[in-house]
C-alpha cells in the first residue's frame, strides 16, 4: 500500500460522512467533514458506490465508536487513541471532557492536510489532542509513549477500517501491542471483513485492488485477532445493528444495513 492510496482513502470517509450529515435522517452528524470531503475525492465516491462500496459501514463505524468512547468517558476513561486516525473529526465535533488526553497516530505527514484546514478555519478541539507520526506496520508504541500515553491508565482504542488492508499477522501484531499498552477498564473498538465479504462485493474489491489499497484482512469472528483472552469481546454485524440485537446503540437504518451485511463490529473490554 502507498502512502497516496491511503490518503485517498482517508479523504473517501470524510467525503461520506458528509454525506450523511447532509440527510434530514443522518445517523451519524459530522458538521466538519465537509472541509475534509474535496474533489477528486467527491467523484471518486461516487463511483465507489457504483460498484457496490459498502457507505454503510463507513456511517456505522462512525455511530458505534461515538457510542463506545461515550460509555467509555461515563466509566471514566480519559485516554483515547486512534490508529490510523485519517479525516476522524471527533475530537473537534464530540463533547469530550477537557482532560481528555486524545493520540492520533497515522503515517508521518498523514494528517497535516487535516491540521492545517482546521487551523485555517479557526476550529479547536475539545480535549488535548496531539499528532503521533508512525507506521504501524513497525514499533508504532515508542512513539505514542513519546507522546505521553500512559499505559498504566484505561485507553479507548479506535481501530476503524484498518483490519481490512492488513494480513492476519500484521492485525495480531497491533492488537498484541494494543493488549500491552491496555490497563484493565480499556476499551478497543474495531471492524473487519468476514472471508464472506470480498466475494460479496467483487467488483468493489477489485476496484480497490486496482486503486493499491486491496483488501487482505478477514475473521470468521473478530476475537480471533485478540489472542489475550482478557479481552470480552461482542461482535455485531449489519443485520444485527438495523434489529437492535446491540443493547447500548441505536438500531441502524436499513439503507446503511443493507449494503454490509458481510462486516464485523466489535467492541471488546478488559
Amino acid at each position: 500500500m502507498g502512502d497516496e492510496a491511503i490518503q485517498a482513502t482517508s479523504d473517501w470517509m470524510a467525503v461520506m460522512r458528509d454525506m450523511e450529515h447532509r440527510r434530514a435522517d443522518a445517523y451519524l452528524r459530522d458538521p466538519h467533514a465537509h472541509l475534509l470531503a474535496g474533489e477528486p475525492a467527491v467523484s471518486e465516491v461516487e463511483y465507489g458506490l457504483s460498484l457496490g462500496g459498502p457507505m454503510g459501514v463507513v456511517i456505522g463505524r462512525g455511530r458505534f465508536g461515538d457510542a463506545v468512547i461515550e460509555r467509555a468517558m461515563t466509566d471514566g476513561v480519559r485516554q483515547v487513541v486512534g490508529l490510523g486516525a485519517g479525516s476522524d473529526t471527533r475530537p473537534w465535533r464530540l463533547d469530550l471532557p477537557r482532560e481528555t488526553a486524545w493520540y492520533e497516530v497515522d503515517l508521518p505527514g498523514q494528517l497535516d492536510g487535516k491540521n492545517a484546514v482546521f487551523d485555517a478555519h479557526g476550529l479547536t478541539v475539545r480535549c488535548r489532542r496531539t499528532c503521533v507520526d508512525a507506521d504501524l506496520r513497525g514499533a508504532w508504541e515508542h512513539a505514542l509513549a513519546a507522546a505521553g500515553h500512559d499505559p498504566a491508565h484505561p485507553t479507548t482504542w479506535l481501530a476503524e477500517g484498518l483490519f481490512y488492508y492488513l494480513d492476519r499477522d500484521a492485525a495480531l501484531a497491533i492488537t498484541d501491542t494494543v493488549t500491552e499498552l491496555s490497563a484493565p477498564g480499556s476499551h478497543l473498538v474495531f471492524d473487519v471483513p468476514h472471508p464472506g465479504f470480498v466475494a460479496d462485493r467483487a467488483e468493489f474489491a477489485a476496484y480497490m485492488a486496482d486503486r493499491g489499497v486491496p483488501f487482505v484482512g478477514s475473521a470468521d469472528h473478530p476475537a480471533e485477532l485478540l489472542a489475550d483472552p482478557a479481552w470480552h469481546t461482542e461482535a455485531y454485524r449489519a443485520p444485527d445493528l438495523e434489529a437492535g440485537r446491540c443493547p447500548w446503540l441505536e438500531p441502524m437504518p436499513h439503507r446503511l444495513a443493507v449494503n454490509h451485511e458481510w462486516i464485523w463490529y466489535a467492541h471488546a473490554t478488559r
